[in-house]
């Protein structure tokens, strides 16, 4: 009954097609079948012999065939039916759609095809969201916004304006745009690869740009055109991370461009051979290309091998040197960067990777540490007086996350005290102030600065007499108001600091001269911290009975200060 009733729904519906035909008869063959022929073909075979093969060859070619529109469009609706029984969404979906954009006045014909549409493109949103958010970006509908806005980017990519405030509300507005497809993601990719292949100079880089923000690799024929995405280190980084479905075009093997573009496709390791074997003679900025390998271990290791070798181009040593000291979050370790400014060719570039250096030390690198004091001493003297290396030295070790823990003694220490005078700026106070916090650290200071403290005036170039000298200390040594929550804080530590100064000068005390009496004075003045002073003022009055007169005034001078 059900066959019978599939039989007569057929039937029904084809009776326009099949009014001059005998019923139960075999369609007439033509020699050049029409539409009509092809259609009533397709239908006997598929409702009387049940050759569903053949019947959806013969309705799709009856669709491609001369003849009526109506004819046309119902052999389209009934092959887009015969592929959702089979079980085939996609080519049903295809032949539904195409019916309803070539057909549009078959009214009848195209409602029936959106009701097929709507049943094959039904999701449950509760389940399967992401599947219809993908479906929508791909539907006519959002495309034509996105071709919209990519056109409207097109007609101002290439503008440009001699008023400043003009041209960057100019940029700001195609940077809005911009801003507006690229929130698409993989809906906007099929436009943007049309665009990045388009004869539109201007719009062809900013769709590749685009791509790039979307995290598509864009057509490589778009990247061999314009180069100049490879000064960008991001966009190369991000080339080597994409890789590409493509195959290289064909081009002439001397082709400096394509031959880049190769390595890069083939991995960081190719990319780093190439720039170290073959310049490109500025085929590209070769400091972009270096940064964009740097992330890569291997690729790190062998750059910084080859900065070790005295037949390194000096153009490729300086794009090494400029990306290592430039990059940033590059995970480098100390003794990488003490070897990256040994010798480099620029002193910014020396000052920058020492600082980096100081910055990576960890509490087991004792042996870096020293290297860097001898750097920071070296730089104190009057043959290497370089006090902007001992500036960036300060400000690495302010940035150490553990500098507290490190291979501290107070010779080390000693070291780093006597370099203080070599610059204006308080670079130190940080490291101090982190020195002072933890007991173990906190001693070693205490014993650094009492060890010697007549030299420790001395390199101040100031007399004893002189009160300024106090003040030149305290620039240097008594930034502990940063980073702390509450006076309360402040106090605490300031306890704890000065019984550290005072239980070293009580052990050293006996053992200075007069001068060094004084010079220790001098010292524990400068580097007192602003509160709870009693610890200091009381060992500064037990040093009053016996003392000289010179003496005794400096530590009145100095419990009246600390007292005020």
């Amino acid at each position: 009954m059900n066959n019978q009733h599939r039989f007569l729904s057929f039937l029904l519906a084809a009776v326009p097609l099949l009014a001059q035909e005998p019923a139960g008869s075999t369609p007439p063959k033509v020699q050049t079948p029409s539409a009509e022929q092809l259609f009533r073909d397709a239908w006997w075979a598929e409702s009387g012999s049940n050759d569903v093969d053949a019947a959806l060859r013969g309705y799709l070619e009856a669709a491609a065939a001369s003849g009526p529109a109506s004819v046309r469009a119902r052999a389209l609706l009934f092959a887009g039916r015969l592929q959702q029984r089979l079980g085939k969404p996609d080519t049903a979906l295809a032949s539904f759609r195409r019916l309803v954009t070539e057909f549009a006045t078959e009214t009848a014909l195209v409602n029936e095809a959106r009701t097929h549409l709507r049943e094959l493109t039904a999701v449950d949103l509760r389940q399967n969201y992401d599947e219809w958010y993908e479906r929508r970006l791909f539907s006519e509908e959002v495309q034509l916004v996105i071709l919209g806005k990519l056109e409207a980017i097109a007609s101002r990519a290439d503008l440009s304006f001699t008023d400043d405030k003009q041209q960057q509300e100019h940029r700001r507005q195609l940077q809005a745009l911009i801003t507006e497809v690229e929130v698409f993601g993989k809906g906007a990719v099929p436009a943007l690869r049309r665009f990045a292949l388009g004869r539109h100079d201007a719009m062809a880089r900013t769709a590749i740009g685009m791509l790039f923000a979307v995290g598509e690799t864009p057509p490589l024929r778009s990247l061999l055109a314009h180069a100049d995405w490879l000064d960008d280190a991001a966009l190369v980084g991000k080339l080597l991370q994409q890789k590409s479905k493509e195959a290289m075009p064909a081009l002439p093997v001397d082709d400096r461009l394509a031959r880049l573009l190769a390595a890069i496709l083939e991995g960081p390791d190719a990319l780093t051979h190439l720039i170290l074997t073959s310049p490109l003679d500025g085929t590209a900025d070769l400091s972009s290309l270096v940064a964009a390998v740097l992330p890569y271990p291997t690729a790190r290791a062998r750059l910084l091998t080859a900065l070790q070798q005295p037949g390194l181009a000096l153009l490729v040593r300086e794009a090494i040197e400029n990306a290592f000291a430039y990059g940033e979050d590059l995970v480098v370790g100390a003794a990488d960067w003490l070897a990256i400014g040994a010798a480099p060719l620029r002193a910014e570039v020396r000052h920058l990777a020492l600082a980096a250096a100081a910055r990576a030390l960890r509490p087991d690198d004792a042996g870096l540490l020293d290297r860097l004091l001898a750097a920071a001493v070296a730089a104190t003297s009057s043959s290497g007086h370089d006090p902007a290396l001992v500036q960036a030295l300060a400000g690495g070790l302010g940035e150490n996350r553990v500098v507290e823990l490190l291979a501290w003694t107070p010779d080390r220490l000693g070291k780093l005290l006597h370099c203080l005078p070599a610059i204006e700026e308080p670079a130190f106070a940080p490291m101090l102030r982190q020195l002072r916090r933890l007991e173990t650290s906190r001693q070693t200071l205490a014993k650094a600065l009492f060890a010697d403290p007549v030299a420790l005036c001395r390199e101040f170039r100031l007399t004893l007499a002189d009160d300024g000298v106090v003040d030149r200390l305290r620039h240097h040594a008594n930034d502990a108001n940063a980073e702390m929550d509450s006076n309360d804080d402040l106090a605490l530590l300031a306890r704890r600091w000065h019984d550290a100064m005072v239980k070293t000068l009580a052990a050293e005390w006996a053992g200075y001269d007069e001068a060094g009496k004084l010079a220790a004075v001098v010292v524990l003045h400068g580097f007192a911290l602003p509160s709870a002073h009693g610890a200091l003022v009381e060992f500064l009055r037990q040093q009053e009975p016996g003392a000289s007169a010179e003496l005794k005034a400096a530590l009145t001078y100095a419990i009246s200060n600390l007292t005020r």
